[in-house]
């Protein structure tokens, strides 16, 4: 009898940010829990797609676990070792993995695209040794450490910052792990902090965070191993902690990167907020990038998505006009596409962490030690502005929790002329054009939903 050959999956990881939960109905679902949602089980080409969701940090029953979960990322390392787990467990020769997170959930994405750049995906033989190998990573850069488990996986085991390889190598001479396992894609939703989650001075001088040396070993870089990576970036987050994780391309890294920022806090980009107005265009953009690679949604809940915000916007009509008068007038009492309300975080950890506006295009490269900014920029980021940015501004969308008139603080220094956006400020930058980004097909889907064509040529006055 012929075998049969075993059907090709898509195994994606949907990894939640701080405080959302799929299960919740206390809170708005965020860009995570709705595309998790999305995806078609079997697809065209005859793949089968096998989502594997997790609820973000800071979602458990008691307030415990929500204050020390959410404000200071207690439960990512776990998260991290469930996720790879699933994938070492599920994953066949041909799979392709896809990553998806925001927020935390985002580091956590990017933490185990990185487990899996540096020590391959273990087999079922070294799932057994898994904890001694977690232990190993986390110890490689500590001279002091002494090994619990000196013999497990292997003996005298390297150690130092050139561990990695060597250690790869011995687990694949072993049949311990798959070396050369690539991450098709890796989606996720601003991810902030110098390492992917916040900091902040307050918390450390309570000894309430943990310190960045516990979660540093984490690799969330861009590794040549991911094939594909997208970032959705949010232009208004201000809270100095939430700075944005920006990638970049290394020497010889041939990833597809892809960053694009849109109009919005933290949550207004990854979504959770009430008003999904502007979480829906990032979504709709992070559909596009995936769809492009080969991954499937379904098209009758894309629909019915795409439905849900015209019915909140009849349902919680704005006290204030939300546009030009004109714009306003012909829309109302629903918001269209890129009008939608953009709205500050009110929690208090980082109520006294000031204010800093975030800077497109201009970020330094961070010391993975000292976790300060180096004189040297970030070299290749692809980054690009979405359209959403140019149509706000022109059709005079409300500011910062619909205070005053949108005018994107962090694109200060830079002006719009055909198709993009050319800096125009003193600093010694290499790339002085960002592009404004294209719209995909599920894009023009939703723009067509919200009736908001002509709103997609508004220009700006030169």
């Amino acid at each position: 009898m012929t075998a049969t050959p075993p059907v090709h999956k898509r195994l994606i990881i949907c990894c939640d940010g701080t405080w959302n939960d799929a299960d919740s109905e206390d809170a708005s679902p965020s860009n995570v829990t709705r595309i998790s949602r999305l995806f078609s089980l079997a697809c065209d080409d005859g793949s089968v797609q096998i989502v594997n969701y997790q609820s973000g940090v800071g979602t458990g029953s008691n307030t415990a676990d929500t204050l020390l979960g959410g404000a200071f990322g207690i439960g990512v390392a776990e998260r991290v070792r469930d996720a790879y787990y699933f994938l070492a467990q599920n994953y066949m020769p041909g799979d392709d993995i896809i990553l998806i997170g925001f927020s935390r959930g985002a580091f956590t994405a990017r933490s185990v695209a990185g487990l899996i750049g540096q020590i391959g995906l273990l087999t079922r033989e070294g799932m057994e040794d898994f904890y001694p190998i977690f232990e190993d990573m986390e110890s490689w850069n500590k001279p002091s450490y002494k090994d619990p488990f000196p013999t497990r996986p292997f003996p005298d085991k390297p150690t130092g910052p050139l561990a990695a390889p060597l250690y790869r190598q011995k687990l694949a001479d072993l049949g311990m792990t798959r070396p050369d396992v690539p991450v098709k894609a890796i989606a996720v939703w601003d991810t902030v902090g110098s390492l992917g989650i916040p900091q902040t001075a307050l918390m450390h001088k309570l000894h309430l965070q943990p310190s960045a040396k516990w979660y540093q070993f984490f690799d969330t870089s861009l590794a040549p191993s991911m094939l594909h990576a997208f970032q959705a970036l949010a232009l208004d987050e201000v809270r100095p902690p939430f700075a944005p994780a920006v990638w970049e391309l290394g020497d010889n890294n041939k990833t597809d990167l892809r960053q694009c920022w849109f109009p919005g806090d933290h949550s207004n980009v990854g979504g959770g907020k009430p008003d999904q107005g502007m979480a829906d265009i990032t979504l709709a953009w992070m559909m596009d990038q995936l769809a492009s690679v080969g991954v499937e949604f379904d098209p009758e809940a894309v629909g019915h998505y795409i439905g849900q915000i015209e019915e909140w916007y009849r349902k919680h009509p704005s006290e204030k006009r939300w546009a030009s008068r004109e714009i306003y007038e012909q829309f109302k009492p629903v918001r269209p596409w890129a009008l939608g309300a953009i709205t500050g975080s009110k929690n208090f950890v980082y109520k006294f962490a000031g204010q800093l506006t975030r800077t497109p295009g201009t970020y330094h490269q961070v010391d993975p030690v000292s976790l300060q900014p180096k004189e040297t920029y970030l070299n290749t980021t692809n980054e690009s502005i979405h359209p959403s940015v140019r149509v706000r501004i022109a059709a005079e969308g409300l500011g910062l929790n619909d205070k005053g008139t949108y005018d994107a603080p962090a694109l200060r220094h830079w002006s719009y002329r055909d198709g993009g956006w050319d800096y125009t400020g003193n600093e010694n930058i290499k790339v002085r054009r960002l592009p404004e980004a294209q719209i995909g097909p599920f894009g023009q889907q939703l723009l067509q939903a919200r009736k908001s064509e002509q709103l997609f040529g508004l220009q700006l006055k030169q």
